[in-house]
C-alpha cells in the first residue's frame, strides 16, 4: 500500500443524514459495516429521487395545482374507479377528495401502492449495488464501444469533431432522452408479449385505482429490466456522440439532474393521474394520460396498447388506441386467475418470481 493512499476499511460509522438532522451509528471497520452504509447511501438517493429530490416536488407540486385548475375549470373531467365515473365538483372545497378521492385513499389498491413504495425502496437500496455494477460493465464494455468501434470501422476516425456548444449539449440531451424512452417502449412491449416478463410486470397491472403511488407500484426485477434497456438504448446514443465529438458533451441539466431523468419523472406522475386528460393533436408526438389510462383498462380491446412514455411510439409501431376528449367507461385493472388484493407484500414479490421460472421452464422443455 502507497504511503498516500486511504484504506479500504476505512469508516467505523454509519451517517444517517436528513435535511439538518444526522444520527451517527458507531460500528466496526467490517463488510457487514461498509454494506450497511452502501445500502443506506442508496436508499437515501432513491427516496431523493422519487419523492424528496427537487425536481421531483416540483413536478409533484405542478402535477397537484394542475389538477386543482383542470378539477375545478372543467366538469368533464371525471375520475375513474371501478368502471364508475364521478364527476368532479367545481369549487365545492373539498379540492384534496378532488385529487385523492376517498374511494382511491381507502382501497385496498392504494394500501398495496404504498406497501410496495416502501419495500422498492429497501429492495432498490439491496439490488442496485449489483445491478449498477453488471450495469456499467454492459455500458461500458458492450454497447457504447460497439457503437464507437462500428463507427470507425465504417468511416475512419474523425479529424475535424464537433465541438461542445450549446447546440451538441441540447442535441446530445435530446437524442438521449428519446433513445432512452424508445428502450422504455421496446422493453414494456416485451413485458406484454413474453411471458417471463409478463410475470413480473404484472404486479404494476394488478393496481385497480390509478393515483401518484402508483407510479412506483412495479415488482423490482421488472425495474431492473427497464432500466436495462433504456441504458442501452442510451449508450448507443452516448457512442455516437463520443464518435462525433470526440467525447461525450455534458448533459443538459435540471437541478443538475439529466433532464430525460426530470421529465421522465413528471410524465410518470401525470400518467398515472386518474383525471381523464387528452391532448389531442399533440398525442400525434407525445404520450398523454388519458392514453395510459386505456392502458391500464381491463377491457380486451385495449390489451397491448399504448406502450409508451414520454414520445408516442405506438403510434408508430401499430399499438396506439386514440383516446376519446371525454372520459370513456374504463375498469381499471386485469384479467387474471388470482384476487391480486387479496395477495400479501411477500406474496406480492415472489409469486412472479416462481411464475417467471415456471414460464422459462416450460420455454425449454418445450
Amino acid at each position: 500500500m502507497q504511503k498516500n493512499q486511504k484504506p479500504f476499511l476505512k469508516s467505523d460509522t454509519i451517517n444517517i443524514r436528513y435535511g439538518r438532522y444526522m444520527k451517527i451509528l458507531t460500528c466496526g471497520s467490517s463488510p457487514l459495516c461498509l454494506l450497511s452504509n452502501d445500502i443506506l447511501s442508496y436508499l437515501e438517493g432513491y427516496l431523493k429521487q422519487t419523492l424528496f429530490s427537487l425536481p421531483a416536488m416540483t413536478i409533484l407540486g405542478a402535477y397537484v395545482l394542475g389538477e386543482i385548475v383542470l378539477l375545478q375549470l372543467d366538469a368533464r373531467l371525471d375520475y375513474v374507479h371501478k368502471g364508475r365515473q364521478k364527476r368532479a365538483s367545481i369549487f365545492s372545497g373539498d379540492i384534496i377528495w378532488d385529487i385523492l378521492p376517498k374511494e382511491i385513499l381507502h382501497s385496498p389498491s392504494f394500501k398495496m401502492d404504498l406497501e410496495l413504495f416502501i419495500s422498492n425502496a429497501l429492495l432498490y437500496s439491496v439490488f442496485a449495488i449489483l445491478f449498477f455494477d453488471i450495469n456499467a460493465i454492459a455500458y461500458t464494455k458492450l454497447f457504447h464501444p460497439i457503437v464507437v468501434n462500428a463507427l470507425n470501422f465504417c468511416f475512419g476516425k474523425v479529424f475535424n469533431p464537433l465541438p461542445h456548444t450549446t447546440f451538441t449539449v441540447i442535441a446530445f440531451s435530446l437524442l438521449l432522452m428519446i433513445a432512452m424512452d424508445f428502450g422504455f417502449y421496446v422493453q414494456h412491449r416485451l413485458a406484454h408479449k413474453v411471458k417471463f416478463f409478463w410475470e413480473f410486470h404484472k404486479v404494476h397491472h394488478s393496481a385497480t385505482t390509478l393515483n401518484f403511488f402508483t407510479t412506483y407500484r412495479a415488482h423490482i426485477f421488472d425495474k431492473l429490466f427497464s432500466f436495462a434497456f433504456k441504458g442501452a438504448a442510451g449508450a448507443c446514443v452516448v457512442g455516437v456522440f463520443d464518435y462525433f465529438c470526440s467525447g461525450r458533451p455534458h448533459d443538459f441539466l435540471i437541478y443538475e439532474i439529466p433532464i430525460f431523468a426530470v421529465i421522465s419523472a413528471g410524465v410518470m406522475i401525470l400518467q398515472h393521474s386518474h383525471v381523464w386528460w387528452s391532448w389531442g393533436k399533440l398525442e400525434n408526438i407525445f404520450y398523454s394520460p388519458a392514453m395510459h389510462i386505456i392502458h391500464h383498462s381491463k377491457n380486451p380491446i385495449h390489451f397491448n396498447k399504448n406502450l409508451g412514455s414520454v414520445f408516442n411510439f405506438d403510434k408508430i409501431f401499430g399499438t396506439y388506441y386514440k383516446p376519446a376528449e371525454l372520459p370513456e367507461n374504463i375498469e381499471i385493472g386485469m384479467v387474471d386467475d388470482v384476487d391480486w388484493e387479496s395477495l400479501s407484500l411477500y406474496q406480492y414479490f415472489i409469486r412472479p418470481i416462481k411464475r417467471a421460472i415456471g414460464a422459462l421452464g416450460s420455454y425449454f422443455l418445450r
